[in-house]
């Protein structure tokens, strides 16, 4: 059986150009959906920690059934069409291309994995893996 995909997107919009973010999404999202993707979660993060980035203005954390469906949504052509919403960063210091809605995306990808239970064995397991040994002390 395929691994289902998972990504958690990072969406940096310009300022000001929310709604056009707004209107990206909504038509990205139509073909997500006719490619099997589903999205789980979207967020408007207020800050970022322990990471040297700043604060995107949405994360999605998004899933597809499987590599081929993510490809075939990437090789949408009419996921290509929105590329109007893109910034292109050789340009981007052109007062023309502010316009565009997407300063940057971020996509970090991998497979479905299942959560740890936190059951009381998965808990004593780990609490004596993170203790030192005996033999660890004395060095």
């Amino acid at each position: 059986m395929p691994e289902r995909v998972l990504l958690v997107v990072l969406l940096y919009a310009y300022p000001g150009q929310e709604a056009a973010l707004r209107a990206f999404e909504t038509q990205a999202l139509r073909i997500l959906r006719e490619h099997g993707g589903e999205l789980l979660a979207a967020q408007s993060p207020r800050t970022v920690v322990g990471a040297d980035l700043s604060a995107p203005t949405e994360v999605h954390v998004v899933t597809f059934p499987d590599e081929a469906a993510l490809a075939a949504y990437r090789a949408d052509p009419r996921l290509a069409a929105l590329a109007a919403y893109r910034a292109d960063p050789r340009l981007a210091a052109l007062a023309a291309y502010r316009a565009a809605a997407i300063e940057r995306t971020v996509v970090i990808s991998g497979d479905v994995v299942e959560p740890h239970s936190g059951s009381e064995d998965s808990r004593r397991a780990n609490t004596a893996a993170a203790t030192p040994s005996s033999a660890d002390s004395t060095k």
